[in-house]
């Protein structure tokens, strides 16, 4: 079996996209226009949500910039809760529900042909840090 790395580099500066490099950049989808590639966040930062925050962490539409497509995750607040992890945090949290929407790069018709027109996910966050 033959293993195929596909790798992208992303640089951001100030919220824009400084530099794009990688494998499969030119594979044939959409280009993302400039315009798209500005007050965005890369996918591993637009997880994170700061800590000490209401329902109103839920509130919010994230812009994000992958190396090769540049989507929303419209998040809106579900409900409160509380969660225990095997190991770590334990108390209050609120779920968000999340919804993907493509803007640029992406076959559109391919990439939401795969995804349900409802919410696809739900993400759960702690309300306050510890001291």
């Amino acid at each position: 079996m033959e293993v195929v790395v596909i790798y992208v580099v992303v640089i951001y500066e100030d919220g824009k996209v400084k530099e794009v490099s990688g494998s499969n950049l030119g594979r044939g989808d959409a280009q993302v226009a400039d315009a798209d590639r500005q007050a965005v966040l890369d996918p591993l930062t637009a997880l994170l949500v700061p800590a000490g925050l209401s329902d109103e962490a839920c509130r919010r539409t994230v812009r994000i910039f992958d190396g090769y497509q540049r989507f929303d995750v419209a998040l809106a607040f579900k409900r409160r809760s509380s969660i225990k992890a095997k190991e770590g945090y334990a108390g209050p949290a609120v779920v968000c529900s999340a919804r993907y929407r493509p803007v640029a790069g992406q076959s559109i018709a391919r990439l939401t042909s795969h995804l349900p027109r409802s919410r696809v996910c739900a993400s759960w966050h702690r309300l306050r840090c510890p001291l």
